[in-house]
């Protein structure tokens, strides 16, 4: 017995320890910042925190902190789900309901036959990697047909794309799985509209892909102010309306509508009328081709007054179609309309995420359970994101928090996105940052951003090496024959060549043109007068040098001449 137990014991010990490196390995993976160098560069904007103190805000309300803890359902919209779910029970509802969020999270975009095959090529080396197979038995008659087979039935689940018709039960299976994370995620999209823009007050809106109406309900939460006079809710599917109209109705067919929201299953040109605030949400999927979310994506711009925000589920996929979405409208934004982007990204620039660690860039937002369809508690939805405004840029942009915080004792570690368009692991400390920064980060969540900017270096250090370069240079054209002899006034006087060439006026104001959200620090730069000036001077001095130079070598050699006589 004694025996048999220590088998046991020693079999569930073997499983332990070799479930928890695969674990860690997966938790490196999608986060993984090693290869992106630590930084210092960092410092608090104290005009930010001087602000703050001066109206006696908190430093967990700073600026950038635009994230909910937790997001919950109306009470309004909770109970008419609650309705609807008795009212049109189906059978099984929680096992069909987690099975089809499952499936909408493994779910990919349709992809061209020959990325397909492409897949098909990865997924075969992947199992003859894993499973030990040799060339000897690859030759094998009907062997790779059978390997093509098997890594065609992996595949199949995420890339057998269709799109999805919701009629019927399968209305009320979506709204089991997917209202609280819909509302979640749009909610915490527009709460950051409304935290960095509160005279941002939206007269119309335009869901596009509405859904069960989750936009009608968090832009009436968020903006309670707000006058709204028009939702106009577009989806394919008229059953998901009519149970979107439903809930507005309190669940019953003859309640009452208290918003003006009006429903259809077509998408209305882009120049007969636009809206305050476009939102497309989780419906870029449902696309089949790149050309049709292109031409898709320019008619939201098109009809976008002020605001258009695009979500897509967080991962591999969802951000691919997020990327190319907001390449398009960049490239838009240059050509027609202007626009910029309003979050997540504080740059214009590529996705540094992409470009240095390969991985998707998507936040988290918590949002409380469905208590008809799970317990109570609390899950995370993971989305990616992009909000464009029209208009030129206005805001500052602070780095942004692409990951959770790591906090240790007088310290904490922060993955920023940075307005020049590269990742930083900032070990932020009150010793180094300030303690205002540093309570700042304690309080952060994924997905907030920090009152603090990119240094413009001009330290000690980096003179040191100018000068280096300088002598360098001086020696080179010593060697070459352009200057007679070194010393410490060439180098000198082309340091001040240098500094007219590269630190001109003109230049300070290209690199404000170029980094709008960075502050040049006072730099004297010298004028053109004043450095030929002391060109002609240092000429000059040069000559008098020389002149005595050359008086002392005749001298010398006098000196030599007579002491030869005398011998």
């Amino acid at each position: 017995m004694a025996s048999s137990m220590s088998a046991m014991i020693l079999k569930r010990l073997q499983n332990i320890c070799q479930l928890r490196p695969r674990h860690i390995n997966i938790q490196r993976n999608r986060y993984d910042f090693r290869n992106v160098p630590p930084a210092r560069e960092i410092e608090a904007c104290e005009d930010v925190f001087e602000e703050m103190e001066s109206k006696g805000i908190h430093m967990k309300k700073q600026p950038g902190a635009v994230r909910k803890p937790l997001t919950k359902l109306p009470k309004v919209l909770h109970n008419a789900a609650t309705v609807l779910l008795d009212k049109y029970p189906v059978k099984d509802l929680n096992t069909h309901s987690k099975r089809l969020q499952t499936f909408l999270k493994v779910r990919k975009h349709k992809v061209t036959p020959e990325e397909y095959e492409e897949l098909i090529a990865e997924k075969i080396k992947l199992i003859k990697s894993k499973e030990g197979i040799t060339e000897e038995e690859t030759r094998n008659p009907g062997f790779e047909e059978k390997l093509r087979a098997k890594a065609i039935k992996k595949l199949r689940p995420a890339y057998s794309w269709s799109p999805m018709n919701y009629t019927g039960a399968k209305v009320i299976q979506y709204l089991g799985a997917r209202l609280t994370g819909d509302y979640s995620a749009i909610v915490a999209c527009l709460n950051e509209i409304y935290a960095r823009d509160p005279d941002f007050s939206p007269i119309n809106v335009f869901d596009f892909g509405s859904g069960l109406g989750t936009t009608v309900w968090a832009t009436s939460s968020i903006f309670k102010k707000a006058k709204v006079e028009d939702f106009l809710c577009v989806d394919h599917s008229a059953d998901m309306n009519t149970v979107a109209r439903l809930l507005l109705q309190d669940g019953e067919e003859d309640g009452i509508m208290k918003l003006p929201v009006h429903f259809r299953t077509n998408m209305p040109s882009d120049k007969k009328k636009k809206f305050d605030l476009v939102v497309c949400t989780y419906t870029l999927m449902e696309l089949e081709s790149r050309e049709e979310i292109q031409k898709v994506v320019e008619s939201l711009w098109n009809m976008t007054e002020n605001y258009l925000v695009l979500v897509e589920k967080g991962g591999q996929s969802g951000f691919k179609l997020m990327h190319e979405a907001r390449e398009h409208l960049l490239k838009l934004s240059k050509e027609s309309k202007e626009g910029h982007i309003f979050a997540p990204c504080p740059h214009h620039g590529a996705c540094p995420k992409l470009t240095e660690t390969n991985t998707p860039c998507f936040f988290e937002a918590k949002y409380a359970t469905f208590e008809n369809i799970e317990s109570k508690g609390y899950e995370k939805e993971w989305f990616s994101y992009v909000i464009f405004k029209v208009g030129p840029k206005t805001h500052r942009s602070f780095p942004r928090l692409v990951n959770e915080t790591l906090k240790r004792n007088g310290h904490t570690h922060c993955y920023l996105c940075c307005s020049d368009a590269k990742l930083r692991h900032v070990i932020f400390s009150a010793s180094q940052h300030g303690k205002q920064l540093f309570k700042c980060t304690r309080s952060a969540k994924w997905g907030d951003m920090l009152p603090a900017r990119v240094k413009v270096v001009y330290d000690e250090q980096n003179s040191l090496i100018k000068d280096n370069n300088i002598k360098s240079n001086v020696n080179k054209q010593f060697l070459h024959g352009n200057i007679d002899h070194i010393d410490d006034e060439s180098v000198i006087n082309h340091q001040y060549e240098e500094l007219s060439v590269h630190n001109h006026p003109k230049d300070k104001n290209s690199f404000v043109d170029n980094h709008p959200d960075e502050v040049l620090p006072e730099h004297n730069y010298p004028d053109e007068e004043s450095s030929v000036d002391k060109r002609e001077e240092s000429i000059a001095d040069d000559n008098e040098e020389l002149s005595v130079n050359n008086m002392e070598e005749s001298l010398a050699d006098d000196k030599k001449e007579s002491s030869v006589d005398k011998q």
